[in-house]
C-alpha cells in the first residue's frame, strides 16, 4: 500500500483564498453571493525556490513540530495555484457559532502554468521531526499548475458549532487542464494545465525523518505537474461537536492535465533526495513519504475524530449531511516522463516503523512513488476514538472516473533494510505506476495511544 496524500503539499504562500472565516466566540457568520463565482491562475515565467542562494548549505534546518493542530513548515515552488476554500474552524471552548455560505451560480477554479518550476531548496542536514500533535507537516514541494476547492469544518477545545452549511446553486468545477490531452497556448478561460517541466532536487539528504506520534502528520517531498482536488472535510476533537453540518453541492468535476517540458529533464522528477533513516515511532495514520506525480484529479469526503486531552472523549456530528445533486466526475491525463530517483536509508540506517516504547502504531506508512496519471473519489471515516465516532450521511447521483497516462514512469529507489516493528496496516513501500483510477469507501476505528 503506497500512500500519497497530495493535500499535504504546502502550498500556503501561493494560494488564493476566496472564502476563509476562523470562527470565533459565537460568531454568526453568513454569505449570500447572488451570482457565479470564478478564479484564475496563470503563470508563463520561470518559478524557483533556492533557500540557500545557490549554494550547498541547507536553506531549511532542523525543522521542527512539537505539537499542535495543522501546523506547517514548507519550501514550495509553485507555477500556477488557484483556490476556493470555505473554512470554520473553532478552537475557543465556546457554543453557539454558526457559519453559512450560500451561492446562486456555481464555482469555476482555473490554473494554468507554461513556465519550468524548480525547488532547489538544499534542504535538511539535521531531519524533520514531528513530535506528536494532529495533521501536521513538513513539506518540499515542485507544483506545476494546482487548482483546487476546499470545504472545512473543524471543532475542538470543548468548542461547539452549532450549524455549518455550504450550498451552491449550481455546479462546482475544478480544472487544471481538461483531463483529456496536453495543455496548449494558455488564454484566460482556458481549462489550464501543465505544460512544462517541474523539478524537485534537493542539494542534501534529509537526514533521520522522526515522526515520533501523533496522527496524520506527515513529512513529504514531492515534485507535482498537475494538480485538480475538491474536498470536503469535517475534524472533531477534544469534545467538542457539530450540531448541524450541512453540505449540498451540484454536479462536481475535477480535471487535470500534464505535459513535457523542454528542459534537460523533462517532465516531472524528484532528484538527488535521500530520506536517510526514516522513522515513524508511534501514533496512526502518519507518513513519510517521497513522490512525482504527473496528474492527479480527486474528490474526497472524509470526517475525522481525535481524541481529546487526558483520555478525554472525541468529537460529535449531531446532523451531518453531504449531498451531490448531480454526478461527481475526475478526469487525469498525463504525457509527460516521470522520475523519483529517491532512496529509502542510507549511511545510518533503513526506515522503520513501530520501533517507539510501547508502540501501537497503525495505518502509518514510509513509500516512495513515481504516478503518471491518477483519479479518485473517496468517502471516509477516521476515528482515534470509537466510543464517540457519529458518522456523516453522503449522497451521491453517480460517480464517473478516468486516468490516462502515455508518459514513462520510473522508480530508481533503494532500499536499505526496511523495518516495522509493530502494530497492523502499516506500510514500507517503492512503487512506479501508470495509471490509476480508484474510488473507496471507509470507516477505520484506530486504538488511542
Amino acid at each position: 500500500m503506497t500512500k500519497i496524500n497530495l493535500n499535504k503539499i504546502a502550498l500556503l504562500s501561493a494560494t488564493s483564498l476566496l472564502f476563509s472565516t476562523a470562527a470565533h466566540a459565537q460568531v454568526a457568520d453568513t454569505w449570500d453571493i447572488q451570482d457565479a463565482v470564478g478564479v484564475t491562475a496563470q503563470n508563463t515565467g520561470t518559478v524557483t525556490v533556492d533557500t540557500a542562494g545557490g549554494t550547498t548549505a541547507a536553506g531549511i534546518d532542523s525543522a521542527n513540530i512539537t505539537d499542535g493542530y495543522k501546523n506547517s513548515i514548507s519550501a514550495a515552488a509553485v507555477g500556477a495555484s488557484a483556490s476556493s476554500s470555505f473554512n470554520t474552524f473553532v478552537n475557543d471552548g465556546t457554543t453557539g457559532d454558526t457559519s453559512v455560505l450560500t451561492t446562486a451560480g456555481g464555482l469555476t477554479i482555473t490554473a494554468g502554468n507554461t513556465g519550468a518550476v524548480a525547488n532547489n531548496s538544499d534542504t535538511v542536514n539535521l531531519g524533520p521531526v514531528i513530535q506528536g500533535g494532529s495533521g501536521n507537516s513538513v513539506s518540499f514541494a515542485g507544483v506545476g499548475s494546482s487548482a483546487s476547492t476546499s470545504i472545512s469544518v473543524g471543532a475542538a477545545g470543548g468548542s461547539t458549532i452549532d450549524t455549518a452549511s455550504f450550498v451552491t446553486g449550481d455546479a462546482i468545477t475544478v480544472q487544471s487542464g481538461d483531463g483529456e490531452s496536453a495543455p496548449t497556448a494558455l488564454t484566460i478561460g482556458d481549462a489550464g494545465g501543465n505544460l512544462a517541466d517541474v523539478t524537485v532536487g534537493m542539494g542534501t539528504s534529509l537526514l533521520s525523518s522522526d515522526i515520533a506520534g501523533g496522527q496524520g502528520n506527515s513529512i513529504s517531498v514531492a515534485g507535482v505537474g498537475s494538480s485538480a482536488s475538491f474536498s470536503i472535510s469535517a475534524s472533531q476533537a477534544d469534545k467538542s461537536s457539530l450540531g448541524t453540518y450541512d453540505v449540498e453541492v451540484g454536479a462536481v468535476t475535477v480535471t487535470s492535465s500534464n505535459a513535457p517540458g523542454t528542459g534537460t529533464t523533462p517532465g516531472v522528477s524528484n532528484t538527488a533526495t535521500l530520506f536517510d533513516n526514516p522513522k515513524i515511532d508511534d501514533g496512526n495514520g502518519n507518513a513519510i513519504s517521497a513522490a512525482a506525480v504527473g496528474s492527479s484529479a480527486s474528490v474526497s469526503v472524509s470526517n475525522t475524530f481525535f481524541q481529546g486531552p487526558s483520555g478525554d472523549a472525541g468529537g460529535t456530528i449531531t446532523d451531518g449531511t453531504v449531498s451531490f445533486g448531480d454526478l461527481i466526475s475526475a478526469s487525469s491525463f498525463n504525457s509527460a516522463a516521470v522520475s523519483n530517483g529517491t532512496d529509502l536509508g542510507g549511511d545510518t540506517g533503513g526506515a522503520t516503523i513501530g520501533a517507539g516504547a510501547g508502540s501501537n502504531s497503525s495505518n502509518n506508512s514510509i513509500s516512495v512513488a513515481s504516478v503518471g496519471s491518477s483519479a479518485s473519489a473517496s468517502f471516509s471515516v477516521t476515528s482515534y476514538d470509537a466510543a464517540s465516532a457519529s458518522g456523516v450521511a453522503t449522497t451521491a447521483q453517480g460517480i464517473t472516473l478516468a486516468s490516462t497516462n502515455t508518459g514513462n514512469v520510473l522508480t530508481t529507489a533503494g532500499m536499505l533494510t526496511p523495518s516495522i516493528e509493530g502494530g497492523y496496516n502499516n506500510a514500507i513501500s517503492a512503487a512506479a505506476v501508470g495509471a490509476s483510477a480508484s474510488q473507496s469507501v471507509s470507516h477505520v476505528s484506530l486504538p488511542v495511544n
